[in-house]
């Protein structure tokens, strides 16, 4: 009997290398994308990945998008959802964009790919392991000027008890869910790994805070998925 695992890669997996190493043996078989961050420009309405079958058969690689809860508009259609890929051949999977309005500021999905291997025989008591590929899908608005310090534009403000964090811009901020308070060792966790276009946070601060922070430094990431430098700012 066959047994399959699915381990979704996290966030944190794909931001940093050190924490990569951990999966370099999961990496090297599987289905694997060419990238870590997928960018839709809606002025092109559609994008294209390529996805490489490193194991050392036939799979059938599996590609679909989800939606937040935040926002579950169906706007993405991939083709082809399934596909047989021989192994060392490569697949292109399109993302092809079906607003029914344009947008004003970018949004964010999630395309996951994972490839099955074929059913062992009945009698065989070999485990089969998949990977599963999680991913930012960015949607952005046609003409959108490029920034590549998006956090910048995060604003910090004071209220009692509460570090309140809003994002003003047009773009997706992704960053660590951890956020340092200055001076001192203390931290607030951010409910994701991202904050939206417009989004207002309220985060609980610590109830044994010992010093009255006035900055804090965020871990983001840059637009292709890696770790850029930590940021600070100051507590409005």
């Amino acid at each position: 009997m066959k047994t399959c695992f699915k381990f979704p890669l996290s966030f944190t997996a794909l931001l940093f290398p050190v924490l990569m190493l951990g999966f370099a043996q999961a990496h090297a078989s599987g289905m694997s994308p060419d990238r870590t961050v997928l960018l839709i420009d809606e002025g092109q309405g559609e994008a294209t990945i390529n996805v490489t079958n490193t194991d050392k058969g036939p799979s059938l690689l599996v590609s679909a998008v989800y939606n937040l809860d935040s926002d579950n508009e169906d706007i993405i259609v991939v083709s082809p959802p399934m596909a047989r890929v021989e192994a060392g051949d490569t697949q292109s999977v399109r993302f092809i964009l079906e607003q029914k309005e344009p947008s004003t500021v970018q949004r964010l999905r999630r395309a996951t790919f994972e490839g099955i291997p074929p059913n062992s025989d009945s009698g065989s008591s070999k485990v089969g392991m998949t990977l599963m590929h999680d991913m930012p899908v960015i949607i952005s608005p046609k003409g959108l000027k490029k920034d590549l310090t998006p956090w910048k534009n995060l604003t910090w403000t004071s209220a009692p008890g509460k570090l309140v964090v809003k994002n003003p811009s047009p773009y997706v901020i992704r960053l660590l869910p951890v956020v340092e308070l200055l001076p001192g060792d203390q931290t607030v966790t951010l409910p994701n790994t991202y904050i939206l276009p417009g989004q207002t946070l309220s985060l609980d601060l610590p109830k044994d805070q010992r010093t009255v922070a006035t900055h804090i430094k965020i871990k983001p990431a840059n637009l292709h998925g890696y770790a850029a430098d930590p940021f600070s700012a100051p507590i409005e």
